[in-house]
């Protein structure tokens, strides 16, 4: 009874302490109502960021701090993290409604759900395997990196849509949507591939060279005009025509996680060298994929261009309402995988009628509460595993007398 207690109460601090923070981090943007959609979309994107950091990192404090302070509570530290974890994410609830107005608590519960599972078959597979794998590269490692491998192979061949066809979020394209992209085959000369609608609020459309499957989401195709969701489509046809060495090179960047699973023997091995040789190792292949993905948006963006239909422009004003759907800024820091959407209209042959935007902050007061309580998380973390250390190390002492 006094477990479940605890459990609540890390659960209802986090919704209190999410919401909390959201609604602190989120003056500059409200204060900007009547500003252009380019300049509240670059004041949202820090709190975005640190909207999903504070998901680990509000649960995290809460554990370091009963761990730290009150270490005659009963309540493990990672049974207090994830009491806490589930309650940081209805505390993100009021700040999804304040971004956008007419999203519904179901369809956003039904995201988070689908981020969910998503993370779990990627990012999930990875921490396990690494917690899994031991300090020296046996067979059992050899047997659990295939098994990472194979996963990683099924995820990418397909393993990831029926999960998602599974789960519901990915259901078969309507009529209209089936039209719009068997016109933009015929016009691009180019085979039919298998359409699908994917239930959710955010407007985007995917292509999956590997599987040759192309994703449209329920909120693009309800937002744009046939003609424009036909632009977009051929942005996403030009991924499905890319040569098979180029399909090659997408199968192999998402293998370059992979090498995290060995920070245990590594560390084991060489001590910290073998640590930062692998952060190093996964930071050049990540900068490498960037560079080449960077290069596929500017071929697929220039398709897109030319079969934009017979209405000049008609690519940027769609790529441009996406971007102001999903309120992402119109320039970004950093060097990403997209180009920014400024040089994008540019380069589609459309001048925009406002100035370049400035990109969002990299250094925020936010982000730097984030760190902070990111590093009461850990200081959590340390001092758990050393109590439990020391009660295993009484335990045994015990056991011996």
């Amino acid at each position: 009874m006094l477990l479940a207690l605890l459990a609540v109460l890390h659960f209802c601090a986090a919704a209190v302490l999410v919401s909390g923070i959201d609604w602190l981090i989120l003056i500059p943007w409200r204060r900007a109502r009547e500003a252009h959609w380019t300049e509240r979309a670059r004041l949202l994107w820090p709190a975005r960021i640190t909207n999903g950091m504070l998901l680990v990192a509000v649960p995290g404090s809460l554990g370091a701090a009963q761990v730290i302070f009150f270490p005659e509570i009963p309540l493990d530290y990672l049974y207090a993290a994830l009491a806490g974890i589930a309650g940081a994410i209805p505390g993100m609830w009021p700040m999804a409604k304040a971004m956008f107005p007419d999203l519904r608590l179901a369809v956003w519960m039904r995201d988070i759900a689908a981020a969910f599972v998503i993370r779990l078959m990627t990012l999930g597979i990875l921490i396990a395997a690494g917690i899994c794998m031991p300090s020296r590269l046996d067979l059992s490692a050899i047997v659990l990196t295939c098994a990472v491998v194979a996963f990683t192979a099924w995820l990418i061949w397909g393993g990831m849509l029926l999960l998602l066809r599974t789960t519901g979020l990915l259901v078969a394209a309507p009529a209209r949507l089936a039209d719009v992209v068997s016109d933009v085959a015929a016009q691009m000369e180019l085979p039919l591939p298998r359409v699908w609608l994917l239930r959710g609020f955010g407007a985007n459309a995917i292509a999956f060279p590997v599987v040759h499957t192309l994703v449209v989401t329920e909120r693009a195709l309800n937002s744009l005009s046939d003609e424009e969701i036909g632009a977009v489509c051929a942005h996403e046809f030009a991924h499905l025509s890319e040569p098979r060495r180029v399909v090659l090179a997408r199968i192999l960047t998402a293998f370059v996680p992979l090498p995290a699973i060995f920070f245990k023997p590594a560390i084991h091995a060489w001590q910290g060298v073998g640590y930062f040789g692998i952060c190093m190792a996964i930071v050049i292949l990540s900068r490498l994929t960037v560079d080449f993905r960077r290069r596929m948006e500017r071929r697929a963006d220039s398709m897109a261009t030319v079969h934009e239909g017979p209405s000049p422009g008609t690519y940027a004003r769609a790529l441009e309402r996406l971007y102001q759907i999903n309120q992402m800024p119109a320039v970004m820091p950093g060097k990403r995988t997209h180009p920014n959407l400024y040089d994008r209209l540019l380069a589609a042959g459309v001048t925009p009628a406002y100035p370049r935007p400035a990109a969002p902050a990299r250094l925020t007061w936010q982000l730097c509460v984030v760190m902070l309580l990111l590093v009461a998380s850990t200081a959590g973390v340390t001092v758990a595993v050393e109590m439990r250390h020391q009660k295993r190390h009484v335990a045994r002492a015990h056991g011996g007398i």
